[in-house]
């Protein structure tokens, strides 16, 4: 006899799923990870995780979405934290590097995404790499260099 999926066994695969494919394109990048690979690393059939997501791009749009909803969440609520302009800002500036620390994969996830941004109203050109170092930025790394020197950030390189 066939067994119906609930909603909650559909919610726990795709995160799980998510989980997963966040932790591969981290390391491997969108190109260097096939649902194959996902889901072997699941123990399931590859066809699987097509009865979940159109294809890898639909599961990368949906691990972007996520992690840059919590990161946006830690970021909101650090803000709320602080009546103080100054006080705020270092509470944000700590979201900020706990998010970026304790979750190093989403926090790439998130770099991605502001990396396509054009929006001169936020403030991509603020993430950095884990290294310290500059990193990409959709105006060119130079502009990005003098971006951060005007605001007073100090580089390493």
């Amino acid at each position: 006899m066939p067994r119906y999926l609930t909603e909650k066994d559909i919610a726990d695969f795709r995160a799980e799923l998510c989980k997963v494919a966040t932790e591969r394109f981290a390391r491997f990048g969108y190109e260097g990870v096939t649902m194959r690979q996902l889901a072997e690393a699941l123990g399931c059939s590859p066809k699987t995780p097509y009865r979940y997501f159109k294809d890898k791009a639909d599961i990368l749009a949906t691990v972007r979405a996520e992690a840059f909803a919590r990161f946006s969440d830690a970021l909101e609520q650090a803000a709320a934290s602080a009546a103080d302009p100054l006080e705020r800002g270092r509470h944000v500036a700590e979201a900020y590097l706990k998010f970026a620390l304790g979750n190093p994969h989403a926090y790439r996830a998130v770099g991605n995404i502001l990396t396509k941004n054009y929006d001169r109203t936020v403030p991509c050109h603020r993430v950095i790499r884990s290294d310290g170092t500059v990193g990409g930025y959709n105006r060119g790394s130079r502009r990005k260099r003098e971006r951060l020197e005007r605001e007073g950030v100090s580089l390493l390189s």
